[in-house]
């Protein structure tokens, strides 16, 4: 029988079971692996997960110091496409193979097919997970996740003894857009009042593909989904053809970090990058603090502007939507639209019992989680 991490984890006494679900939990909602989870949870650190791997499963550790070594021959072995689709880095090849560093050892169809696209042996190290995306970024061009961004600058925080805690001027200025090359609107503005002769003639096309697949079959796909990505992509096929603009976020700790999105009904790329202080009004910020819906015009403020600029706005919309998804009165997620065919005005009651079916989606997942994975 496979032991699991967790299983080591528990059973090795560096987690409890109360731990282990937490991070369960978590994961579902952010991705990731299950040891970079508990990391941010601040249940354990990266080098004791990577040590407990090593210890139960038989391979050797690589430390972060190794890693950052790498010469450029090892390093040209693999192409960037197949180091992002496997997750691994090569650290050394000899006669006898390819050593790769990954943060799975027990992934071994992925070692089989890297035999076979290498014509070598294939041999493993561990390495905590952030450590490989961060080898992954330095050689391959690979941008780490928001989420990988925010805990090496914590890491770093505590190595330097709380030293740099509080982030420069500079950089909180930074982060924030100049509000002078945008666009000023009226912070105090309320929604116009739409009226049925200025709304756009049904669009039998859209009706037709919107009857096609319907909600019912949304809710079916939310329920057969195995992991958070097959969930989003069906949010994001059902919502992308109705409204404009769609953007789909997580809520972790104090940001809202982008998830998947569309503008005029094409993907937004690189939406993972999207991030949104909470601490700063926006219309994120307002959805956590109250845990109810949004619905009006985005005001003057540096947040919004970041979500327009994210969506391809060059002028503030008139109307829009944010409705949060709440499991165990915590906001964990967060739908924003902007009108399209389809009125928002008309459409609430409909979204926010979608973000219902949402939230229940994702305690299925948790439970499948806990079920595979412990």
């Amino acid at each position: 029988m496979v032991l699991r991490l967790g299983e080591m984890l528990v059973q090795s006494n560096v987690i409890t079971s109360d731990q282990l679900e937490e991070a369960l939990k978590t994961q579902v909602m952010f991705g990731g692996k299950l040891g970079t989870n508990l990391v941010e949870l601040n249940f354990v650190d990266e080098q004791t997960i990577a040590n407990t791997l090593s210890k139960k499963l038989g391979v050797p550790s690589v430390s972060r110091d190794d890693l950052m070594a790498i010469p450029e021959s090892t390093i040209s072995i693999l192409s960037k496409n197949v180091v992002e689709k496997y997750k691994v880095v090569p650290i050394s090849v000899d006669k006898s193979g390819l050593t790769i560093v990954t943060a799975d050892p027990s992934n071994l169809n992925s070692f089989d097919e890297l035999r076979f696209i290498t014509s070598k042996a294939i041999k493993t190290v561990i390495a905590p997970e952030i450590d490989l995306i961060l080898a992954m970024e330095r050689y391959y061009d690979i941008p780490r996740d928001v989420r990988y961004i925010h805990m090496m600058e914590r890491g770093e925080k505590g190595q330097n003894g709380g030293k740099g805690a509080e982030p420069s001027k500079t950089k909180e200025k930074s982060s924030i857009p100049e509000m002078t090359d945008f666009i000023d609107f009226n912070k105090d503005a309320i929604p116009e009042a739409v009226s049925d002769s200025s709304r756009p003639e049904p669009h039998f096309e859209l009706e037709n593909a919107i009857k096609e697949y319907s909600v019912d079959e949304l809710y079916l796909k939310l329920a057969d989904s195995k992991n958070r990505d097959e969930m989003s992509a069906c949010i994001t096929d059902y919502l992308g053809p109705q409204f404009k603009k769609t953007l789909f976020v997580i809520i972790k700790g104090q940001f809202a970090i982008g998830w998947t999105g569309t503008s005029d009904h094409e993907h937004i790329a690189n939406v993972s990058q999207f991030k949104v202080p909470l601490n700063e009004p926006s219309v994120f910020s307002t959805v956590v603090d109250e845990k109810k819906y949004y619905l009006g015009p985005p005001l003057n403020t540096p947040g919004n502007i970041i979500i327009l600029k994210t969506m391809g706005d060059t002028k503030p919309p008139p109307l829009v939507l944010v409705v949060p998804i709440i499991m165990k009165e915590k906001v964990v997620c967060a739908i924003y639209l902007e009108e399209g065919q389809l009125s928002l005005k008309d459409e609430v009651l409909r979204i926010q019992k979608l973000a219902q079916k949402i939230s229940i989606a994702f305690e299925m997942l948790v439970l499948r989680n806990k079920l595979l994975l412990t």
